[in-house]
């Protein structure tokens, strides 16, 4: 792994035939999260240069709680977390460009106050 992470460079072809190394990783890594309802409304976006972006890492951390991931190697860029009621959410993702380079960024969600439940009630009439 070189600095900050990023694996060895990897050579990406110009279409030229010259060969080029990339070693700058993702920039203006962005990630928000937003409360609606019981949901919460994740999106990321990143600006790659030369190899172009790859894919995107989600991780949430509940609270206080360990970090898991819940995107893996996706290249959307929006995702709907299903969140619960009382509980403070922060997500970090990860952008990966095709020649292995990684950045990130960090998003804490509001605390999700209630969780609304609509039912419907049929009648006559």
């Amino acid at each position: 792994m070189g600095e900050l992470g990023n694996s060895e460079a990897t050579p990406t072809s110009r279409g030229d035939g010259c060969t080029t190394y990339d070693h700058t990783p993702p920039t203006n890594v962005t990630l928000s999260a937003t409360v609606d309802g019981a949901n919460i409304a994740l999106n990321c976006g990143a600006d790659t240069n030369i190899a172009g972006l790859n894919h995107y890492n989600v991780d949430v951390r509940v609270g206080e709680g360990a970090q898991q991931n819940v995107v893996s190697h996706e290249a959307v860029t929006s995702s709907i977390y299903a969140a619960v009621a009382g509980h403070q959410y922060t997500f970090v993702v990860t952008a990966t460009d095709n020649a292995g380079n990684s950045a990130w960024a960090q998003a804490t969600s509001m605390p999700v106050k209630s969780v609304r439940k609509y039912y419907l009630f049929g009648g006559s009439g």
